[in-house]
């Protein structure tokens, strides 16, 4: 699970880091996602957090 909330992928937004050609592209809704923006972006924040707290 942890792999999931740290991949942007799996809310279905694709990016491509061209190494050859210096520059990233991202594309929105190119594959299905399969978790909510809103829920990554609050488990992004929890782990934020946590590590704030931890350090």
């Amino acid at each position: 699970m942890c792999y999931i909330f740290r991949n942007t992928a799996y809310t279905g937004l694709l990016t491509y880091d061209g190494k050859k050609e210096k520059n990233q592209i991202q594309v929105k809704a190119a594959i299905p996602a399969i978790v909510s923006r809103q829920l990554f972006n609050k488990v992004q924040a929890h782990r934020e957090q946590k590590r704030k707290t931890s350090s």
